[in-house]
């Protein structure tokens, strides 16, 4: 990755998950909650079609697990400068870049 990863949570990746149309499920007796995509997005064969996102971790300090859901989310699509920006909790930049490639809110 030639970016550097902030340090995040759970709020804010739920919260990236959000901005790229993910929709959360509701949060059973555990501690973790399933993204689904958005229905635009095409699965790959093998690919895990959902994101379990876990709850109430106030920051992911591991270097490696922050690589490995950045990496999830990029195995959707999206672009990882944008999901990068997106943990940095950069909307309204992600907003002004969209916009200036010609993409949809």
């Amino acid at each position: 990755m030639g970016r550097k990863i902030p340090v995040f949570g759970s709020r804010e990746h739920q919260e990236t998950l959000e901005y790229f149309g993910f929709t959360i499920g509701s949060r059973g007796a555990s501690r973790h909650v399933k993204a689904t995509p958005p229905s635009n997005i095409k699965i790959k064969p093998g690919q895990i079609a959902f994101i379990m996102v876990q709850l109430g971790v106030k920051e992911f300090y591991d270097p490696r697990f922050r690589s490995q859901l950045v990496r999830e989310i990029t195995s959707f699509g999206f672009p990882e400068e944008e999901v990068i920006m997106a943990l940095r909790g950069e909307f309204k930049r992600l907003k002004k870049l969209s916009k200036s490639r010609g993409k949809k809110d």
